[in-house]
C-alpha cells in the first residue's frame, strides 16, 4: 500500500469498520422504530445514540488520518464500506446478496488495489 504508513492503514481500517457498524446500527434503529411505531421511545433513542456515537468516533479517527495521509489515497479505502455493509447486512439481517453485488464488490476491491499500488 504505497504511500500510507502502518498507523494510517490501521486508522483507515478502523474508520471503515466504524462507519460500517454505524450503518448497521442505523438499520437496527429503523427496525426498532418500525416495531415501536415511533422514533421517540427510549429503546429506539438509546440505539440511535450509540449509532451516532460510533459515527462520531469514526469522524474523529478519519480527521486524524487526514492529518498525515493524502486524501486522494486514503479516500479510496472508504469504498470498502460499500462492500462491508452489505456483507454485514447479509450476516445480521439475512439480506440476500446478488451476483451483481458480488461482481461490483470485486471491482471495488480491484480499484482500491490499483489506487493503493500507485
Amino acid at each position: 500500500m504505497s504511500g500510507l504508513k502502518p498507523l494510517e492503514i490501521a486508522l483507515i481500517a478502523a474508520t471503515v469498520l466504524m462507519m460500517s457498524a454505524g450503518q448497521v446500527l442505523f438499520k437496527m434503529v429503523a427496525l426498532r422504530a418500525n416495531l415501536q411505531q415511533t422514533y421517540f421511545s427510549a429503546w429506539v433513542l438509546s440505539l440511535l445514540f450509540v449509532a451516532l456515537a460510533v459515527y462520531g468516533a469514526a469522524t474523529l479517527v478519519w480527521i486524524r488520518v487526514l492529518q498525515t495521509a493524502p486524501l486522494s489515497l486514503a479516500y479510496a479505502f472508504v469504498a470498502l464500506s460499500f462492500v462491508l455493509v452489505p456483507v454485514l447486512s447479509m450476516i445480521i439481517f439475512r439480506e440476500v446478496l446478488s451476483l451483481r453485488f458480488i461482481i461490483g464488490a470485486v471491482i471495488i476491491v480491484a480499484g482500491i488495489v490499483i489506487v493503493a499500488g500507485r
